[in-house]
């Protein structure tokens, strides 16, 4: 049993209740054969009245059910218990510690279990914690680094530094003191953040690459569907193009620089763009080696 629910059956002495809405002793107390009797906590059972405790015992006796409900007025819940102030701002800052120093409201929430209201509530006169201008909350232990840190965050960011968080987030990289301390270092000129190809940037990179490879692994090859030749998986979703089938002479279909490749290129020119590029026209068009309403040969194709 779980230790909540057996401090609250022994704090709240459950007692059983007969079916003319007596009291007749403490809950499990009842001889063996007879039919289990409707149970509650003597205080909820002694603000019931007579009938009401009849009422609830009945509906449990009638039933050949292991478990029924109590009536609307004899109905009984478990409180859960609030968390201490200090397990509270304990969990809170080895949150944010894991979080690289700063996290998000929704980040909080998930990890102390408690709602956005109340947390934020919490949070406003929690000494330790305060929250930057990007809305991300940042533990502030009285120490050096930790000032340093929120002087970071707190700061004002020029363009310069705005675009290199932009940058670092679309590689992958979570917001997080480190990535705000870099960018205000990119605004003072201590740091250049310009450079696409650095060691930090590519090791993002890397790991984008491996994790999108693993996930295609899990979800498997792209099948073709009818009529179609090839496929192709794009952002997580597979993309079927080009006609399906061989030449009359044998061989592959789709041959760039043929006639039918420069009709099919003049007719695909004109479809607008999708969405969510790239779309199958998008796929037909570079492997017909299509540059606008021509298709080229391998020899000349630059694109």
């Amino acid at each position: 049993m779980d230790e909540n629910l057996r401090k609250w059956f022994k704090e709240e002495d459950w007692v059983r209740i007969d079916t003319q809405g007596n009291i007749a002793g403490s809950c499990g107390s009842n001889k063996k054969g007879k039919k289990t009797q409707r149970c509650l906590p003597r205080k909820k059972a002694q603000s019931l009245s007579k009938a009401e405790r009849k009422a609830t015992a009945r509906k449990k006796t009638a039933s050949k059910k292991q478990f029924v409900k109590n009536t609307k007025k004899a109905k009984v819940s478990l409180k859960k218990e609030s968390m201490d102030k200090k397990e509270l701002k304990a969990l809170i800052l080895k949150t944010l510690e894991k979080e690289g120093g700063a996290a998000g409201l929704k980040a909080l929430t998930k990890a102390t279990k408690t709602s956005k209201k109340d947390l934020e509530q919490k949070l406003a006169k929690m000494s330790g914690v305060k929250q930057h201008q990007d809305g991300d909350y940042i533990s502030t232990p009285l120490t050096e680094a930790s000032k340093q840190i929120f002087e970071m965050l707190t700061e004002k960011l020029c363009k310069k530094g705005k675009a290199y968080v932009a940058r670092r987030k679309a590689a992958g990289e979570k917001h997080g003191a480190y990535l705000m301390g870099r960018a205000v270092k990119v605004c003072k000129g201590q740091m250049s953040g310009t450079k696409k190809k650095k060691n930090e940037d590519s090791l993002y990179e890397l790991k984008n690459i491996i994790r999108q490879t693993l996930e295609e692994k899990k979800k498997g090859k792209c099948k073709p569907s009818k009529g179609k030749r090839f496929a192709k998986r794009v952002n997580g979703k597979c993309r079927s193009f080009g006609q399906a089938g061989k030449a009359k002479k044998g061989g592959d279909r789709i041959r760039p620089g043929t006639k039918k490749a420069h009709a099919y290129c003049a007719r695909s020119a004109k479809i607008k763009k999708c969405k969510n590029p790239p779309c199958a026209n998008t796929l037909s068009r570079k492997k017909w080696k299509c540059q606008g309403s021509r298709s080229v040969t391998e020899a000349t194709w630059t694109d």
